[in-house]
């Protein structure tokens, strides 16, 4: 949590961190990052894969109740193994690459 007037961008704040092979982010979601996205039928929110590009999956715990429907990979909450295999799989496609200066 930030207590100043505005965020730090998400280039910054990886910037201080140490060397690592993974860095994994909650908020952010109208970013550019690429993104799998945690959705919950209960937490009445709409869904955001629809209209966000940067979105490479979907964690939902209804996966079977997912609409609209998607080619995107769609993961069972319920199963964390799954998820967790899916982006050890999947790293490639889940690499920023932060736009040019």
């Amino acid at each position: 949590e930030q207590r100043h007037d505005s965020e730090p961008s998400f280039e910054y704040l990886l910037s201080r961190m140490q060397a690592c092979d993974l860095v994994l982010v909650e908020g952010f979601k109208f970013s550019d990052l690429p993104k799998v996205e945690v959705w919950r039928q209960v937490a009445g929110q709409p869904m955001l894969y629809p209209e966000d590009p940067y979105i490479k999956a979907i964690a939902t715990d209804v996966p079977e109740q997912l609409r609209p429907t998607t080619l995107r990979p769609v993961l069972d909450l319920n199963l964390p193994d799954q998820v967790l295999q899916w982006m050890l799989d999947n790293g490639e496609n889940l690499i920023y690459q932060p736009p040019l200066a």
